[in-house]
Formats: C-alpha cells, sequence, structure tokens
C-alpha cells in the first residue's frame, strides 16, 4: 500500500508559500521558481497517473469480459473448432468419392462402348471371312463340278457338289452366332 501524501491537493500554496524571509536565507525569486516547476512536474505526474489508472481500468474490464483461460471455454472453443474441420474433411470426402464415381462410370461407359464396337468389328470380319470360305469353297466346288461331271453326282445326299456338309456349315454359322451373341451379352454387363 502507498503511504499518504503530505502534499497539498492545492499547488497554489506551493506556488506561494510565504516563506520568511531570513538574512542569510535564499533568493525567493529562485525558490519560487523551482517550487513553481516542481508544482508543474507534480501536476503533470497527477495527470499520468490518472490517465493510466483508467487505462487499467478498462483493460480490467475488457478481460473480464473475455473470461480468461476458462478451461470450459477453452475447450469449447477447441471442440468446434475440431468439429469444423471434421466436418470439411467428410464434406471433401464425399466430394471425392462422387468425382471418383463419376470418373469410374464414364471409364466403364467409355470401355463398355469400346468394346461393343470392338466385337462389333470382330464378328462383322468373322462373318465377312465366313462368306469368303464359302464362296471360295463353292467355287471350287464348281470346278471341281465342271471337271468331273460324274464326281458330283455320285457323293451322297449328305454333302453338297464340293464336299462340304450342308448341315457342318450351318453348324458353323450357328456357332458364329451364339458367339456373337456372347460376346454382346458380355458387353452389356
Amino acid at each position: 500500500m502507498a503511504e499518504e501524501s503530505t502534499v497539498p491537493e492545492d499547488h497554489e500554496s506551493l506556488i506561494d508559500p510565504g516563506f520568511t524571509v531570513v538574512r542569510r536565507g535564499y533568493d525567493q525569486t529562485e525558490v519560487r521558481r523551482a517550487l513553481i516547476r516542481l508544482a508543474s512536474e507534480l501536476s503533470a505526474g497527477r495527470e499520468r497517473e490518472l490517465l493510466l489508472t483508467q487505462q487499467v481500468a478498462a483493460a480490467e474490464e475488457r478481460i473480464d469480459a473475455i473470461d480468461p483461460l476458462d478451461p470450459a471455454y477453452l475447450t469449447k472453443l477447441l471442440g468446434d473448432e475440431v468439429a469444423r474441420i471434421l466436418d470439411a474433411a467428410r464434406s471433401a470426402a464425399v466430394e471425392i468419392r462422387v468425382r471418383a464415381d463419376d470418373a469410374a462410370t464414364r471409364l466403364f461407359d467409355e470401355t463398355k462402348s469400346e468394346a461393343a464396337a470392338d466385337a462389333a468389328a470382330i464378328v462383322e470380319r468373322a462373318q465377312h471371312e465366313a462368306r469368303e470360305i464359302l464362296r471360295l469353297a463353292e467355287e471350287r466346288r464348281d470346278a471341281m463340278v465342271d471337271n468331273d461331271p460324274e464326281r458330283g453326282s455320285a457323293q451322297s445326299s449328305k454333302t453338297s457338289r464340293a464336299g462340304v456338309d450342308p448341315s457342318r456349315t450351318a453348324d458353323l454359322f450357328a456357332s458364329l452366332r451364339r458367339e456373337q451373341a456372347d460376346a454382346g451379352d458380355q458387353l452389356d454387363t
């Protein structure tokens, strides 16, 4: 605790204290100047003390309003922040999953379309080659019949004039149709 000041509140009494004039004393003018300077400094010090006291009081009010370092309050703040971070992470994960699903679906559809186009091209090529083989077989048969007319009439009813069994040819085409259908079914799944 500070001691109570013996300095008078009235600065005017410091300026003109009414010293007694003595023969061997100090010069009154010099003493008055010193006292005026001292009174001014004392007054400035008191004003500064009052201003600082007001600033300290305002700062203490602000600190009290903040409720400093209350563990429950800090836990709540940190919990809320952690919850916000977790929510943001969950949202980002959902968004990433949706984009990945979209990309996978798009890639699957593209691959399926390409596979269907490739399968169609393979089936078309196989059918073209089968037609070409059949055409060549017919040409060969016709050439053989033209060169040996008796051989063509002597063949059994199961084979054609070129030596090709019609039921085997039908089986070959049925097999090609099944393979084409199976390839189309595999592309659909």
